[in-house]
């Protein structure tokens, strides 16, 4: 997943733990629009003082003071919002009062290109956020494969060379045969209408998975597989939104799973640019340090000095990675220390009499909120461990690692380099001043 889209999960993460309503009540207001016209319809609600409230069948007016003045800000930040967007895009706003009287006010606004699935006004004891999770696993850049035989059929997503099953259903579609006698007509009958049952759930079934709410495919390309002549049956029937996203008829041995493997074997090379662009990734990482190129490094120190120094083409971090900045004050002198690691390091714990910390973010929060330092990092990417190559990445490496523009001398080699120069020097063994011999450690310096 991209950066915003973790800063949009941890978010919504944190608004779904927030603690119940103030006493246990329905004082917290949730309010997702998907669209302008969806925030105008609310509006004209709030100004009636109304709102829905969960089990209810309908709006009821409220008398709650307070709810009354969330329901104010919640105006107040919506009008705002409509007055600056587009056309196109949603809003999320969670307003309220929680326990110990602890105010929230948090307003999200996702990309234009990502659609919530559906609007929401709630007044609840906790924030709805079904919605932002179910627009967060929308994948425009995955794959469907639609897999048909005469026993069943099997609805499949491919993303990120991670194969995620949809729907399997099973039939048993009749034979074509020759024997009935005066029945022949009724058995022949028979076998159409439940083939064509059949091709009609598989095509209701193929728009409830791949066509979101508004009516937009939520997938990349269409891929339908299978044996004999179904497979051609089922492409034929497709609904019009789905047919300008159908990429290929593949013809398969088997049906079922044996049939899903076989056709993603035949169409790897069709989505290799995009299915498998993360584990290609991950391949070049691994590749550069065991040839020891100098254009990728890893652990947080040497990360976040290539970081520094603007040579970071493609940075790589695990969803979960604990790795943190840590700002640290000296109290005599009021200079600034930054210190990047999961926890700080037992002599500055020590040394707290004349330090503290005046700042304490993720990693990937602080990514989030400074897009351009270091002169701004091409791409960041953040994985999670769904396939083997970042499963070993995230073990090996502990979850952070960067593809580098160019090569960057670290600090912990130049002083490495430094105290070679002097030991050999002390040393005094035939090296006229000035000169030295350097390890091979050290030759891809220069």
């Amino acid at each position: 997943m991209d950066l915003q889209r973790w800063g949009l999960r941890r978010r919504a993460i944190g608004l779904a733990d927030t603690p119940r309503g103030c006493d246990g009540t329905q004082t917290l207001i949730t309010l997702i629009a998907r669209d302008v016209k969806g925030a105008s319809k609310y509006l004209k609600m709030m100004s009636e003082n109304r709102i829905f409230y969960p089990g209810a069948s309908a709006s009821v007016v409220v008398n709650d003071r307070f709810v009354r003045q969330t329901m104010g800000q919640v105006k107040t930040a919506l009008l705002k919002w409509m007055a600056d967007n587009p056309a196109d895009g949603g809003i999320c706003l969670f307003y309220g009062r929680g326990k110990n009287n602890q105010t929230y006010s948090e307003v999200i606004i996702p990309e234009a290109k990502m659609h919530l699935p559906k609007s929401v006004y709630f007044c609840d004891a906790k924030f709805h956020v079904g919605p932002i999770f179910e627009m967060l696993e929308q994948s425009p850049n995955a794959y469907a494969f639609i897999v048909v035989d005469g026993k069943g059929s099997i609805f499949a997503l491919l993303q990120n060379g991670c194969c995620k099953v949809l729907h399997h259903i099973n039939v048993d579609l009749p034979n074509k045969h020759g024997r009935g006698g005066q029945s022949a007509l009724r058995f022949n009958r028979l076998r159409v209408e439940a083939r064509h049952n059949f091709l009609t759930k598989i095509n209701e079934l193929a728009v409830r998975a791949f066509i979101d709410a508004d009516g937009q495919v939520n997938v990349r390309g269409i891929v339908i597989a299978g044996v004999a002549s179904l497979k051609t049956e089922v492409s034929t029937r497709l609904d019009d939104r789905l047919k300008s996203k159908l990429m290929q008829v593949v013809d398969t041995s088997y049906g079922g799973n044996s049939g899903l493997h076989e056709a993603i074997s035949s169409c790897s090379t069709l989505v290799a640019s995009e299915s498998f662009a993360l584990k290609s990734l991950l391949s070049e990482f691994f590749r550069h340090l065991s040839e020891d190129t100098n254009l990728a490094c890893f652990g947080a120190s040497n990360v976040m000095q290539a970081v520094e120094q603007g040579a970071v083409n493609k940075l790589l971090v695990w969803e979960n990675s604990k790795c943190r900045r840590f700002v640290l004050t000296n109290t005599n002198t009021s200079t600034e220390q930054v210190i990047w690691g999961a926890k700080l390091p037992e002599g500055v714990v020590q040394s707290a009499s004349t330090q503290r910390v005046t700042s304490d973010q993720l990693l990937l929060e602080w990514l989030e909120m400074n897009p351009s330092a270091g002169g701004g990092v091409a791409e960041v990417i953040v994985l999670s461990a769904d396939s083997p190559e970042s499963t070993q990445f995230i073990q090996g490496f502990s979850g952070l690692g960067a593809l580098l523009r160019f090569p960057v001398v670290f600090e912990e080699n130049v002083e490495e380099l430094n105290n070679a120069i002097i030991s050999d020097e002390d040393d005094g063994d035939g090296f006229s001043e000035g000169e030295f011999e350097l390890g091979d450690e050290y030759s891809a310096f220069f």
